[in-house]
């Protein structure tokens, strides 16, 4: 191996070995269905990509977006086959598996294996950005005040929405009300279907609904950067500990929302109460953020109510979170036609602007009820390899994923020299939403967190500060 540091050489052997121990389970599973003898590539893949793109690991935790889509394909080609091969490879994809599975697992990993590279690559550029040890934000009164007075804009905007309509706040609930019969809330769209029945009530809705997304993260964010700049650190430190996990209280149709939330807090609090170890305690904080979630998840499971095993469970969910090939084999029966290409190109970017799914009309059109439609599935995102082979072919379906791929790491690297905490809270959702979006999220989620949260709060950047450096907002 080249030259790394021990803890580097750690986690890259201990996920190589793990993936070792998928592949032999799944090599050994004699009672597999035949569509899946080549899943066994999958964990064997990313063992070998680790292998050869090692330094790539020297960057976790420095580079948050090479941390993320490394633990990312990890749990796609290593975690989830494994729980398929445990739970009788149950899946969600039904129609004609047997003949696109195997072109799936192939597709698959030759994104992870474009993905590695280009990063390989990326990481051998030399840095753009340099920023002394010394340098501090720059937070003057001037700043607080403009960012104070657009976030009471916000706050009463909010408010006049849940007065004229005030069925908006149904679409959040508590942790505490999450259990097994309510682990999932209803969907945004069917409270705006159910109660808009007028343009006022519907305008409210939506816009409602993302002023609260942007208020959760931008509100408490501001008030942890007035305490930073307070003298009394120690009890500074405990409220801004407490304002990351706002968004529990908040908590809309998708979990995950808020736990983004949670750790881009926690990561924006370490950054501005530093301390001696401070890359140290970020990776503890994304470690510790998921081990809640996952252990939430599995505590809260219940399978005396199911015909199912703990294992076949649990190999469904992780095939439908992180996009197995069980679900990437589902775009395999979509019809193919120029017409039908170009429609749901132009759709995935008109769905992300606000208010065009709803008061504009386009709710019924989106790629994933195309998706599901042809797959005769429910509520399954169509992931983003799959919709790239769809639209470009086999060769340049990971143009998306490179694309993702290039901005998640871009902007993991600027986060640690953005000269505002604004900036660096931004940049860091930035990476999580485009990492997300190779694995986890598809295309359409990926743009419209691009529309409906990073842009805004990029012009609210731009009308605070006068000035703004460019190597801080540069995309």
């Amino acid at each position: 191996m080249i030259k790394t540091k021990s803890h580097h050489i750690l986690i890259c052997f201990s996920f190589i070995f793990i993936a070792i121990i998928a592949a032999v389970n799944i090599i050994c599973d004699f009672d597999k269905p035949v569509y899946y003898s080549l899943l066994f590539m999958l964990p064997v893949t990313f063992a070998v990509l680790s292998a050869f793109c090692n330094n790539l690991y020297t960057l976790i935790p420095d580079n948050l977006g090479v941390s993320l889509i490394i633990v990312l394909f990890f749990c796609r080609m290593v975690v989830s086959p494994l729980f398929m091969c445990l739970g009788d490879y149950l899946s969600t994809i039904k129609i004609n598996v047997d003949q696109n599975t195997p072109w799936a697992v192939l597709l698959v990993c030759y994104e992870e294996t474009a993905v590695f590279i280009y990063l390989l690559y990326r990481m051998q550029k030399p840095k753009q950005y340099t920023v002394s040890d010394n340098d501090k934000f720059s937070i003057d009164s001037s700043v607080q005040r403009k960012y104070g007075l657009l976030i009471c804009v916000i706050l009463i905007l909010i408010l006049g929405c849940i007065i004229i309509t005030p069925q908006l706040m149904d679409m959040y609930r508590t942790v505490f009300e999450i259990s097994d019969e309510n682990f999932t809330n209803y969907e945004d769209s069917y409270i705006i279907r159910k109660y808009g029945t007028g343009f006022v009530s519907t305008l409210t809705l939506v816009a409602g609904n993302y002023l609260i997304r942007a208020a959760l993260i931008i509100v408490p964010a501001f008030f942890i950067v007035l305490l930073a700049k307070k003298k009394e650190k120690k009890f500074n430190r405990i409220i801004s500990f407490f304002l990351c996990f706002v968004s529990l209280f908040f908590i809309g149709g998708a979990i995950a929302r808020s736990i983004i939330y949670i750790i881009s807090l926690l990561m924006l609090r370490v950054h501005m109460f530093p301390g001696k170890k401070n890359n140290s305690n970020i990776m503890r904080i994304i470690i510790v953020g998921v081990a809640v979630a996952l252990g939430w998840w599995i505590y809260n499971f219940d399978s005396s109510n199911l015909s199912l095993s703990r294992y076949a469970y649990f190999s469904g969910k992780f095939s439908a979170y992180f996009s197995s090939v069980n679900i990437v084999s589902g775009v395999f029966n979509l019809p193919d036609g120029l017409e039908y290409k170009l429609r749901y190109i132009i759709y995935d970017f008109l769905k992300s602007i606000p208010f065009c799914s709803t008061i504009f009309g386009l709710n019924h059109v989106d790629v994933q009820t195309f998706f599901n439609a042809y797959n005769d599935s429910w509520g399954q995102i169509p992931p983003t390899i799959g919709m790239g082979c769809y639209y470009f072919g086999p060769v340049l379906a990971p143009v998306y994923s490179l694309v993702f791929a290039h901005i998640a790491y871009s902007c993991g690297e600027k986060i640690a020299y953005a000269k505002n905490p604004f900036s660096r809270i931004r940049l860091i959702l930035t990476t999580i939403f485009f990492s997300m979006g190779i694995v986890m999220y598809n295309i359409p989620i990926t743009f419209i967190n691009l529309f409906t949260m990073l842009l805004p709060m990029y012009i609210m950047e731009k009308i605070v500060y006068n000035k703004t450096d460019n190597r801080e907002v540069q995309r």
